[in-house]
């Protein structure tokens, strides 16, 4: 017999802007989510991630790893990008092997320390904004961060990705590292 699967409905981007938290804290005491993904370089993190912590007994309370929207928290990556640059430049640099390894990295420690700063305990779930956590010269990192973890967290699978619709862009996820990670 197999085992029976579950569905964790995730919303992401908590921290990004002040209607999303609200819609998320609103969903999350409704009991509709199984966890939510958090934007700790977003606007609103600092000042809405306390109210989240708080109700991390109701769902997986993790970390949205970014590194194509807003400005990079680590003084390392934000020597090379004072902003972060779009998907299609860290796709194509991806498949270039020309990410700047050590500077992710950097970026990854600043994120995961932002967001226990202000959750005051560390991410139960891994994932990326975008799904740049699966990337070549991101995962790769991301995995060796984790794995020197006494208890590490849940990181998202990307190389099965089904439902309807979308086609194209699971194949582009599996495809820029799903299958990888």
């Amino acid at each position: 017999m197999s085992a029976a699967r579950q569905l964790v409905v995730c919303a992401d981007d908590y921290g990004l802007s002040q209607g999303i938290d609200r819609a998320i804290e609103r969903l999350l005491a409704a009991g509709r989510l199984g966890a939510v993904s958090c934007l700790v370089n977003g606007a609103r993190w600092a000042q809405d991630g306390p109210a989240l912590a708080a109700q991390a007994g109701t769902a997986s309370i993790g970390l949205h790893f970014n590194l194509s929207e807003g400005a990079p928290l680590s003084p390392t990556l934000a020597r090379l990008w004072p902003r972060l640059p779009p998907l299609s430049r860290l796709l194509v640099d991806a498949a270039l092997h020309r990410l700047p390894a050590a500077a992710i990295a950097d970026e990854f420690d600043a994120q995961w320390q932002r967001f226990v700063a202000v959750a005051g305990r560390p991410p139960a779930h891994v994932d990326g904004h975008q799904h740049v956590h699966a990337l070549p010269g991101v995962r790769e990192h991301l995995v060796a961060r984790l794995r020197a973890l006494a208890l590490p967290p849940l990181v998202r699978d990307t190389a099965v990705l089904t439902g309807p619709g979308g086609r194209f862009k699971r194949a582009v996820i599996a495809a820029a590292g799903g299958h990888g990670l």
